[in-house]
């Protein structure tokens, strides 16, 4: 606070030595949007018995000590910009240039620190298609108890960034081998059988790099019924947002797409009954689901090439623009009334849905005058 003086600087973290330093607005931008950095002094902490934080914190004037309570040597590497030089006590640089990934000093010490590391090491090695050093990697099993008190916030953060890494297959691989998949999602570690488990992840990498497309597809091909209530869980276990769990939840719901059925009406059906954005994830997790399968049987050529062409005819329906909802209709509730002398009422939401379902068989159908002339023959026929 002393060196940028208090105008510049937030008491964001006082008690655990850190301060946020504004810094000056960028050109062109407000003041309300400056950028800022953490500053933190150096600092030593005492036991962690709640594996998240430690019981108290004392702060030093030396680097090396605050250095050793770092996770993994490739972030225990500090910069001096007063005198250009580099302090790595910890040969952080050396794993850097090795794509290793290592814990600083004993593993199980850095892994009981804070539950979140051993998660951290893999997406790490995800996202930077690292490998992790054996040690490191042979003590993520022998900490799963501190990972047990970590929040579910914190996991879910990690684990969206990993599955949307480059290394994806290989780091969901590292999960169940290590046991933290059955600790994050048990049901999907039961369901999962040896003979095919990696082409599974190799499938969810094939996915683009939408964090919860790729979750939905960890559950997809599990939905059974016998399942689907504890699968429509996660999302709230996650602590997902209102968003992303009505996603997750209507795409496990979804029935499978229909891509034997080519007939245009049945193709407009289908459209009529999936929003837009469901559509759209429907064909990527169906896609995923046939590269799961050709992985595991390569005699699945010709089921691979039956997706593509069924969505070209989707993409030809859509094309010529069908009427896909009740409010595509070219009549109106009021004019129905307005047309057979009848009041507001459940019967005029009856006759739109039917209006509806022969538009879908005939879109030209949908005209004032052609809809008006169904409801007159509707009419003179008397209640069916």
């Amino acid at each position: 606070i002393q060196i940028f003086g208090r105008a510049k600087t937030i008491p964001t973290g006082l008690k655990h030595g850190t301060v946020t330093v504004l810094l000056p607005p960028a050109d062109g931008k407000a003041r309300t949007q400056r950028e800022h950095v953490e500053v933190t002094t150096f600092r030593k902490e005492s036991e962690y018995l709640d594996g998240r934080r430690p019981e108290q914190i004392a702060f030093l004037e030396d680097l090396n000590e605050d250095l050793k309570r770092r996770d993994f040597t490739i972030n225990a590497i500090a910069y001096d910009p007063n005198t250009d030089k580099i302090e790595d006590p910890f040969s952080g640089q050396k794993d850097l240039a090795e794509k290793r990934i290592r814990a600083v000093g004993n593993p199980l010490d850095r892994f009981s620190e804070d539950g979140l590391r051993p998660l951290r090491a893999i997406r790490f090695s995800s996202q930077l298609e690292f490998y992790i050093e054996t040690n490191t990697l042979e003590a993520i099993p022998m900490s799963l108890s501190t990972f047990r008190k970590v929040s579910q916030e914190r996991i879910r953060d990690e684990f969206l960034k990993l599955i949307q890494g480059n290394h994806t297959a290989n780091a969901l691989l590292l999960l169940k081998q290590t046991g933290l998949l059955a600790e994050i999602f048990p049901s999907l570690a039961n369901a999962l059988s040896e003979p095919w488990t990696y082409s599974f992840f190799e499938a969810v990498s094939s996915l683009p790099k939408d964090p919860i497309l790729r979750l939905i597809f960890l559950f997809f091909p599990f939905r059974t019924t016998a399942e689907l209530d504890s699968i429509l869980q996660v999302p709230g276990h996650l602590r997902l947002s209102t968003q992303e769990q009505t996603r997750f939840k209507a795409a496990i719901r979804a029935p499978h797409l229909p891509i034997h059925e080519t007939e245009p009406c049945a193709i407009r059906k289908f459209l009529a009954e999936t929003p837009a954005t469901l559509r759209e994830d429907l064909f990527s997790l169906s896609y995923a689901t046939l590269k799961m399968t050709h992985l595991q049987n390569n005699q699945m050529f010709q089921q691979e090439t039956s997706l593509p062409h069924w969505e070209q005819l989707v993409k030809k329906e859509l094309a010529h623009h069908p009427p896909l909802s009740i409010q595509d209709l070219d009549i109106k509730g009021g004019e129905v009334m307005e047309h057979l002398h009848i009041p507001s009422g459940k019967q005029v939401g009856l006759l739109l849905a039917a209006l509806f379902d022969e538009v879908i068989k005939q879109p030209s159908l949908n005209t004032k005058e052609e809809l008006k002339k169904l409801l007159t023959a509707w009419s003179n026929a008397g209640p069916t």
